[in-house]
């Protein structure tokens, strides 16, 4: 299925798929430059603009150069910012706290900012923020926020509710600038589910253990109840936990491919809270979160939302990663995971 964040990723070449490397294991072949302002892996940024955003197309900005920047697309991995390295910390959102910055606003130094507001229209309530999906207007296309600091392995927790109506989806997701992905989502209507998902370069997988699951809960448990979804991501494992305990666990070991890389996330991602409407979305993707909304079953305010409590972030930087306050990308492949390698840098991660 396609799920919002796959929207953006789908717009591109992601990843290395595709793209020719050189005879060093180069990123940057010899692909063709952008003429008409797209980027793929294939159709480069110019030096110009070379900046590839996450909706694939080139620029010089923040909204290019920032947060989603895709390093297989612009003119050299070199051209995207760094990626602030990861900070343990508790995030939190009661009290009408909302430690968000529009990401238009944004110039990316995470000690001005926790967490960007992607998009969409938020809420702020005693007992957390409200991401909200509408009818029209600023909040119909859903909203997304993001952390500021970026994982390169690490276990955060969100504590989070979502009422589960058919057609809305909510979603607490690890997301990469590569198209790496790995999430929890919650839609349908069914008050006991939540589909797990894992996906590299912006590819839906299916290894010896799958990627792809819906859990049900035992009885009594409700996705419109308060619950803590926990990602615990190593460079060998991926555990799925739902308050406290492990509901999946997916091993790198098992997708393996015939030219020896392992399709499995292996590249910094910012945790990221959304909510969306499927009814925008392609029929395949409707039938999957159970049919339209029905903004009958709305809120006083016209919206279906995912409320967030706390986020708490914990660091396990691999030990193999150099030294340096951000992660950056290298113009070099690394053989196992087909993906531009992750360096430590103290290259600048500001616009």
């Amino acid at each position: 299925m396609v799920r919002l964040s796959l929207l953006l990723v789908l717009s591109l070449s992601l990843g290395a798929l595709g793209a020719k490397t050189g005879a060093k294991g180069s990123t940057k072949a010899a692909a063709k430059k952008a003429d008409d302002g797209r980027c793929s892996a294939s159709k480069l940024c110019p030096k110009t603009a070379p900046c590839c955003s996450s909706a694939g197309y080139c620029g010089s900005g923040a909204e290019h150069c920032l947060a989603g920047c895709n390093p297989t697309s612009s003119f050299s991995p070199l051209s995207c910012r760094a990626l602030p390295r990861c900070n343990a910390r508790a995030i939190d959102f009661t009290n009408s706290r909302n430690p968000t910055v529009p990401l238009a606003q944004y110039n990316g130094d995470p000690s001005t900012a926790q967490m960007t507001l992607d998009s969409g229209v938020l809420r702020t309530g005693a007992q957390g923020l409200y991401a909200t999906v509408g009818q029209s207007g600023e909040a119909a296309a859903g909203a997304t926020i993001s952390t500021t600091d970026y994982i390169m392995y690490g276990r955060v927790t969100a504590t989070m509710r979502h009422k589960n109506d058919k057609g809305v989806v909510g979603t607490f997701i690890f997301f990469s600038p590569t198209g790496d992905e790995i999430d929890f989502e919650i839609t349908a209507g069914k008050a006991r589910q939540v589909q797990l998902n894992m996906f590299w370069q912006g590819q839906s997988l299916h290894g010896a253990d799958g990627n792809s699951q819906i859990i049900t809960m035992p009885q009594g448990f409700d996705t419109a109840d308060w619950h803590a979804y926990t990602l615990d991501w190593n460079a060998q494992r991926i555990v799925y936990s739902i308050d406290g305990q492990a509901v999946k666990t997916i091993y790198r070991k098992d997708f393996k491919d015939d030219k020896g890389r392992f399709q499995y996330p292996a590249t910094p991602m910012r945790a990221q809270v959304s909510v969306w409407d499927s009814s925008r979305m392609a029929k395949g993707t409707q039938k999957w979160t159970g049919g339209k909304p029905d903004y009958a079953n709305a809120d006083q305010y016209g919206t279906f939302t995912t409320q967030l409590k706390s986020l708490t972030i914990e660091c396990n930087d691999p030990s193999s990663l150099s030294a340096g306050r951000n992660y950056g990308f290298s113009k070099k492949l690394d053989a196992k995971s087909g993906e531009p390698a992750v360096i430590g840098t103290d290259r600048a991660s500001t616009v």
